[in-house]
């Protein structure tokens, strides 16, 4: 009896520069970070979000993005975006005013505005509010050997700055923003949501599908120079294709592809078989592709659809757009079908097949998407950091079908 008085219970406690350890290995880059930010918004049931640059072509900048969503009370704030790992978005999966599908699960984006400057500060009211709240922090507060829990900050009323929404301002950013890195930037936050072109049943499930009526970003660039816009250069090109891919997985597991072309004449079905052993994705459903195949030496294929110069442009555009990109769940995963990504071993296999085939084929021939529905995480999960999937058995299988099938119609 002595010797259990004299035991003492303890628990974890947390070193503050965990913050700042986040802050950098779970969000990796400037385009995972601006959109977690974004996709915050989304979540809100924002449909505008402006997204400004503030003199940050030298480091020290300022980032603001505000939308005009449901904003939040000062209980939201504390136990939301105070709260590290909150549960919100796992009991509430859906957001209140359009019943969209939250983006995620991860809870990030406190992480990702730390990984982008040096201070934060958030000011956001509700419609029913009599006025807004505001918060600054300062991350350089979170250094080592500090406890997490002690260190604090005041939460002041201010007077509304709209009807509704949150303002997210960025200060001290810690990188220089050149052109090109908020170009790219700007295109990835374009392509975040799924087409609304790629899947009816998408639209039905109210996934992510959005267009410029349901939720529309505004990039601008602040300097002494004035308030620049930034427009969308991309060109159509899915109407000019040469052949359109289709496939999914049925109720059965089994693959189905389908070809369809105009130019050549081409309209087939083809059944896709895992391999000799395995003849069905067993742990595959609700997966969905479509592809835009183009040839580009051959304008003659295109007939009077595609001009010569149209299809240079495109070639060009392949460069940076070209490839195969996954949604799931309606939000672009990351870095699939980024420049120089493979993850469906296309080039892989056209390289080592090159001479062998008189049919070109690699990702800067496709202008791809796949679809991967599935709400719980339980067979897609996303890595920590929001870059890539967990590799597991279905991705491996995921990977198989797309490649297995766009092999196969080319052949």
């Amino acid at each position: 009896m002595e010797e259990k008085e004299n035991i003492k219970e303890v628990g974890f406690t947390v070193d503050a520069g965990l913050i700042q350890r986040l802050g950098y290995e779970l969000v990796g880059r400037a385009e995972t970070a601006v959109s977690e930010l974004i996709k915050n918004s989304y979540d809100a049931d924002a449909t505008v979000v402006d997204v400004n640059f503030i003199d940050t072509s030298v480091v020290g900048g300022t980032l603001v993005i505000s939308d005009n969503g449901l904003g939040m009370t000062e209980q939201q704030l504390i136990n939301g975006f105070m709260r590290i790992s909150s549960t919100d978005k796992l009991h509430n999966p859906t957001s209140l005013r359009f019943n969209r599908t939250k983006a995620g699960k991860k809870g990030i984006g406190r992480f990702a505005a730390q990984r982008l400057g040096e201070r934060l500060i958030i000011i956001t009211q509700t419609k029913e509010s009599t006025n807004a709240i505001r918060i600054e922090i300062d991350w350089n507060e979170y250094s080592i050997d500090r406890d997490l829990t002690s260190i604090t900050f005041p939460i002041e009323t201010v007077q509304k700055e709209k009807a509704e929404g949150t303002i997210i301002e960025i200060r001290g950013l810690r990188e220089k923003w050149t052109d090109a890195a908020i170009k790219r930037i700007y295109r990835y936050v374009l392509d975040l949501f799924q087409p609304d072109y790629l899947s009816e049943r998408s639209k039905t499930d109210n996934l992510a599908v959005q267009d410029e009526e349901t939720f529309k970003v505004n990039f601008n660039l602040v300097s002494e120079k004035g308030k620049q816009a930034f427009l969308n250069d991309q060109i159509s090109v899915f109407d000019k294709a040469l052949a359109v891919f289709e496939g999914y997985i049925d109720k059965k597991h089994s693959g189905i592809v389908s070809i369809k072309s105009e130019s050549l004449g081409i309209n087939d079905i083809l059944e896709i078989s895992h391999t000799e052993e395995e003849k069905r994705f067993t742990a595959l459903s609700d997966v969905y592709f479509k592809i835009h195949y183009f040839i580009y030496d051959r304008p003659q294929y295109y007939g009077d659809r595609v001009s010569g110069p149209d299809l240079k442009k495109i070639q060009e555009l392949s460069k940076t757009a070209g490839g195969v990109r996954l949604y799931r769940n309606g939000f672009r995963v990351l870095p699939y079908g980024e420049p120089k990504d493979d993850w469906t071993n296309i080039d892989k296999r056209w390289s080592t097949a090159s001479g062998k085939t008189n049919i070109p084929l690699n990702n800067q021939n496709l202008f791809g998407f796949v679809e991967i529905i599935d709400p719980t995480g339980n067979t897609f999960e996303e890595t920590a950091s929001r870059e890539g999937l967990i590799e597991n058995n279905a991705f491996n299988q995921l990977s198989d079908f797309t490649t297995d099938a766009i092999i196969s119609i080319v052949n």
